[in-house]
This record gives C-alpha cells, sequence and structure tokens, in this order.
C-alpha cells in the first residue's frame, strides 16, 4: 500500500502483521518495531483507533489519537495537527508569548512539580501557619468552584495536572487543554479514583476555539496573562462561550509567599 501510494522514501521502516505475525493491539507488534528502529529515543503512536492503536501501544509509548477524541486520551483531529503535538510550533502568532520547544520541555520536565505548589511541599513551604492559611483558601476556593452552576460542555484551559478536574468533571462533560502533554497525563490519573474520565487536548491556551462551550475554566492562569493583553484574552473567552455561557477563574493576587521560595516573582504579576 505505501509503494503504491508512491510514500516508500518517506519511511524508514514499513511493517505489517502478516510479515512479523502480530497485529495491534497485540504488545509483540509495538516492541517488534521497536527493535528494528534500534529502540528510538522519541516514539510516538499515531492512530484513529482507541483500542488497536493508543490503548495498545500504552505501556512506554505515548500516544495521539486521530479523527476522534475518546476521555484520557490526547486527541487531534488529522495528521497535521498531530505532528504539532509531536514536534510543537510556535504558538500564538504575532504579538504572543511563544510557547517553542524549549519551553514545552521545560513544562513537561516540571509536570511532577506542580502539585507541590499546591501542597505546598518542599521549596514552596513558607513556614506552618502560612502554609495553613493557603491550604484555608484553597479549600474555600474549591467550595467556590463546587456550587457553581456549571454544566454541559466544559474546557478547562491550562489545565496543568488537572488540580481542579475532579469538580469540573462532576459537572459536565469535560475537556482538558494543555500545551504539554505530561501534566494532561497527571490529569487524567487523578480523575480516575473518582471514577471521573475527561478529554484531553495538547493546545495551548491562546490558540482560537475549536467550537463553543457552555463553561469555560482557567485555574492560576490569568495571572500569567500581562495586564496589557487582559482585554485580548477576555474577547478570546468569549469566543469560547455559548450566548449564557460560564467563564470561572480561581487565581491569587501578587504574594511573595504564593511561590517557591528561591523564585522572585515577575514586577507585573497581577
Amino acid at each position: 500500500m505505501v509503494a503504491g501510494l508512491g510514500l516508500s522514501d518517506r519511511f524508514d521502516l514499513v511493517l505489517s502483521s502478516a510479515t512479523i505475525g502480530f497485529e495491534k493491539p497485540h504488545p509483540e507488534a509495538f516492541a517488534r518495531a521497536l527493535v528494528e528502529l534500534s529502540h528510538p529515543d522519541t516514539v510516538w503512536m499515531v492512530g484513529d483507533s482507541p483500542q488497536a492503536d493508543i490503548a495498545g501501544a500504552a505501556q512506554g509509548i505515548p500516544g495521539v489519537l486521530v479523527r476522534r477524541s475518546e476521555p484520557g486520551m490526547v486527541a487531534a483531529p488529522d495528521l497535521l495537527a498531530a505532528s504539532e503535538i509531536i514536534e510543537p510550533p510556535d504558538i500564538g502568532g504575532p504579538g504572543h508569548d511563544s510557547i517553542d520547544a524549549e519551553m514545552v520541555r521545560y513544562y513537561a520536565a516540571r509536570a511532577e512539580e506542580y502539585d507541590d505548589w499546591y501542597l505546598r511541599l518542599g521549596r514552596y513551604a513558607h513556614g506552618p501557619a502560612q502554609d495553613q492559611a493557603w491550604r484555608s483558601d484553597l479549600a474555600a476556593a474549591a467550595a467556590w468552584l463546587d456550587g457553581l452552576p456549571l454544566g454541559g460542555r466544559i474546557v478547562e484551559l491550562a489545565a496543568g495536572t488537572g488540580w481542579w478536574s475532579p469538580i469540573l468533571a462532576k459537572k459536565g462533560d469535560l475537556t482538558l487543554n494543555d500545551a504539554v502533554v505530561e501534566p494532561l497525563a497527571l490529569a487524567t490519573a487523578r480523575l480516575e479514583p473518582y471514577g471521573l474520565v475527561a478529554r484531553t487536548v495538547v493546545r495551548d491556551a491562546w490558540e482560537e476555539p475549536d467550537g463553543v462551550v457552555d463553561g469555560l475554566f482557567t485555574g492560576f492562569w490569568l495571572s500569567h496573562v500581562e495586564r496589557a493583553r487582559l482585554d485580548e484574552f477576555f474577547e478570546l473567552v468569549a469566543r469560547w462561550l455559548v450566548p449564557g455561557g460560564v467563564f470561572a477563574v480561581i487565581d491569587s493576587r501578587s504574594d511573595a509567599d504564593s511561590g517557591a521560595r528561591d523564585h522572585r516573582p515577575p514586577e507585573q504579576d497581577l
């Protein structure tokens, strides 16, 4: 088939179940491909079958589901979009702070540290009194979010590791967006103990909406937006929402005790 389409020169290796004796999702089908490619440093599985392609490769191979979406799986509408997930482009266009490959790697490496900030662990601890006050504020914010009249289709922008996602997933059909794969994997795992699911999409918060939703949420993202661009971001929010839709925000004011002890907050933090 590949040769018939004139694409042979585009591939270093072509394997088929007829030649290796195993069909997806059998683990040996993926293992054989890795052996034939000498176990490359970077491997992705791109396919349109949640079971045969993405779940089959899940043992150690990240996957991108194309032309459809399933809860808990990174999805892309087509192969071009999938390629941008695998090799992230500059995002945002003229005048925007682009999320380049180096920045994506930075956030990917820090994914496991996200919750330390919420929990005030390690370098994010500021002493018993301040940390207890923070936890009280965090609990109050969670109670506020839980009481909001959110429902229907909900998108969480810059979802990170999904600290707020269990609350949102109980309320409606939730999609988690983030520019980095690794935090989204942790967000999906956070939902599992509650028996909850959400779609995950690798997507920068500044990208144009791919549809309209009933509810939009950002947690500790708005403070990343430069003050000069707040109106621009709120216009983007309006394009996400159906008439009468709800935009909910949880964030913190500029406070030296809100970040790491060894990190000086930017002067323009809100």
